[in-house]
């Protein structure tokens, strides 16, 4: 379903629960088609979506 609304150029919704391992991260790489680049600074993982013009960030803080 979700590779569906990808080729219809649709809106999709992603979930993540947790701090994302390298595992989840190819997984959403091959789903979405884009490279996903993992930085972590701060007390935060940061998620760059895609290249150039166009790249999403997704942060996502830590607990400790």
């Amino acid at each position: 379903m979700l590779k569906r609304s990808m080729e219809k150029k649709e809106a999709a919704a992603i979930g993540i629960i947790g701090i994302p391992d390298e595992e989840t991260i190819t997984m959403l790489e091959k789903e979405l088609g884009k490279p996903i680049k993992k930085i972590e600074k701060n007390g935060k993982i940061i998620l760059l979506v895609g290249k150039g013009l166009f790249k999403k960030k997704i942060v996502i803080p830590i607990e400790e």
